[in-house]
């Protein structure tokens, strides 16, 4: 039977006490035992910022998305609300489309920023931060806050006069009121020390500021040890033991951005250049990418692939080639192969999958992760037989090598649509030479009708063009 109103509202709370004494366990319990459908429409932001406070995004999901895509014109507030979590489980491309579907304040300016620091376009983020910063009434706890990612954008960005001035901003910062975000000044203060080559003021800092913490499992600990290995090895000395017990920690703590940083650093002031194409090629964010090639001068994408193996075999996967992986040029698993070859740090998630794979539709909680199940069990079994498999953990989904086995890794993994497949698929068959049909039925197995249907698909995106006067076509720049 369904409760009254009344009751929704002693329970909302009960929850929430129990959320502000920390109590997540018991709230947790009370959440899940709740039948989400029920919740009154008013109530029901309410509920989902307590669930999203317990970290339980996908419940927090089900209550709110009546209320954002049931309605013609949602509130701000269950948007913004509904973002946040989404945002939290990987869902950015779905996160920017509800924010501007939401239009200009204060909460979409910031989380805009948010989820573009999700995936290191510190570029963006810095924009909107700075929007953020100059438009809006922001209490002193949100001026820390916004200043603190401000410096962060900047030091990646390699402004660094513009950082030492939001550094000499955050100096004021009150130590024993605002404790965290004293220790992420310093965090960032040994940075850019770090990064103007001044490791002894680098490593004083990180290692006075780790005198002061107390919780030794914290994630700001991890931070601070991360860093001062990272200014220990610029300054020539390598601790493999620490290294890896780092990297343990690293893993068990889930930060997978920090353990990709963590190995370019290293890399990096090792002038270990293998190391180095290795992480540029496992990485599938652009502004990432852009910033290791300006920070070592480096082509790190002058070879076309990466290598990645195990073991002494020979026995090669290329991913392009779909056939020998029993799969479909350009179909959605092939799609999703060459996805989860594009980082081999972050796990990729069922939400995180849907989000590139899916980008057009509206992530649904209950139904979407049933086509990503489908669609991971049919890639497993193709890859039955070939170098690769497919590996399910608690965190996500990987590709890995069998025994002996390589595979080569573009820095162009990510593709919109089967007709982009093809095209880079041809780009790397072709190159810069022009064909004819013909000559393409060789490369890509289709039927004449099927055949003439692709040209034209791949001429409407505006991937291909006919040379006038011929029956050949070429690819356009990309």
């Amino acid at each position: 039977m369904q409760m009254s109103t009344e009751k929704y509202l002693n329970l909302r709370q009960h929850i929430l006490s129990l959320v502000d004494s920390l109590q997540l366990d018991k709230a947790t319990k009370a959440l899940k035992s709740l039948a989400t459908e029920d919740i009154p429409r008013e109530l029901r932001r309410d509920f989902a910022v307590l669930a999203r406070r317990s970290h339980l995004y996908n419940i927090a999901l089900r209550i709110l998305q009546p209320n954002v895509y049931g309605v013609d014109k949602p509130s701000q507030a269950d948007v913004f609300e509904y973002a946040s979590s989404i945002r939290k489980i990987g869902l950015i491309r779905q996160c920017r489309i509800l924010l501007d579907r939401a239009g200009e304040g204060k909460e979409q300016e910031l989380y805009r920023a948010y989820s573009e620091v999700h995936e290191w376009n510190y570029k963006d983020a810095k924009t909107h931060f700075d929007h953020y910063l100059a438009t809006y009434n922001l209490s002193e706890r949100e001026r820390i806050v916004t200043f603190l990612n401000l410096v962060s954008c900047n030091i990646f960005l390699g402004n660094f006069e513009i950082a030492s001035q939001q550094l000499g901003e955050l100096s004021k910062i009150n130590e024993q009121e605002y404790f965290q975000f004293y220790l992420n000044y310093r965090e960032l203060l040994g940075q850019f020390y770090l990064a103007q080559g001044d490791t002894q003021a680098a490593s004083a800092i990180f290692n006075e500021s780790l005198d002061k913490t107390t919780e030794q499992n914290s994630t700001t600990v991890l931070f601070l040890k991360k860093w001062l290995i990272i200014t220990k090895c610029a300054e020539g000395e390598y601790y493999k033991e620490g290294i890896d017990r780092l990297k343990r920690e690293i893993r068990k703590a889930c930060h997978w951005e920090s353990l990709r940083d963590f190995d370019y650093h290293l890399a990096r002031y090792q002038q270990n250049v293998g190391g180095l194409r290795q992480v540029y090629f496992n990485t599938p964010f652009a502004g990432y990418r852009e910033r290791m090639e300006r920070q070592t001068g480096l082509n790190l994408h002058q070879e076309p692939y990466f290598i990645v193996q195990r073991g002494e075999g020979d026995q090669t996967a290329e991913p392009f080639d779909a056939e020998a992986l029993n799969l479909k040029l350009g179909m959605l698993p092939h799609r999703l192969l060459l996805l989860l070859l594009s980082d081999s740090y972050h796990p990729w998630s069922i939400p995180r999958i849907f989000d590139y794979l899916f980008a057009e539709e509206i992530y649904n909680p209950n139904s979407s992760p049933k086509k990503i199940y489908a669609l991971t069990a049919g890639l497993q079994k193709s890859l039955e037989g070939t170098p690769l498999r497919l590996e399910s953990t608690v965190y996500g989904y990987r590709l890995r090598l069998n025994e002996n086995a390589k595979v080569k890794i573009y820095s162009n993994m990510i593709f919109n649509s089967r007709q982009e497949v093809l095209v880079e698929t041809l780009r790397k068959t072709l190159g810069p030479c022009s064909f004819a049909i013909s000559e393409l039925e060789k490369i890509i197995p289709l039927s004449k009708h099927k055949m003439y249907r692709l040209i034209h698909d791949i001429e409407e995106q505006n991937l291909i063009e006919k040379i006038p006067g011929s029956a050949r076509y070429k690819l356009k720049a990309g």
